[in-house]
């Protein structure tokens, strides 16, 4: 069996343009203004569409079928932290080949 190259991955992205409102929306490092945070997953949930992830090293690959080195899209990571009782259970993105989701509790 052969194994996908992380390059060859299909992601989520969103237009950048609309995602942010044409910038009116855009922050640095995190944001709780909840009216803000609604707006851009509203947004994301409206025009979100799937992208071959690429690499960083393809320049030979056009910029429509490589989300790493078109930055007209962002790529939204989910994470999640679910509460039960005195137990938490997290989800975070690996670092390295692929990245991915790992989860603990």
């Amino acid at each position: 069996m052969t194994q996908m190259k992380k390059e060859d991955e299909i992601i989520v992205v969103v237009d950048r343009k609309k995602l942010f409102n044409n910038e009116e929306l855009i922050f640095q490092g995190s944001i709780s203004d909840k009216k803000v945070v609604k707006a851009i997953i509203l947004n994301m949930d409206k025009y979100y569409k799937s992208m071959r992830r690429g690499g960083t090293k393809e320049m030979d690959v056009p910029k429509a079928n490589n989300a790493e080195l078109n930055f007209d899209y962002k790529q939204p990571i989910p994470y999640i932290v679910i509460c039960r009782g005195n137990q938490y259970f997290v989800t975070e993105r690996l670092q390295g080949c692929g990245g991915g989701i790992s989860s603990t509790w």
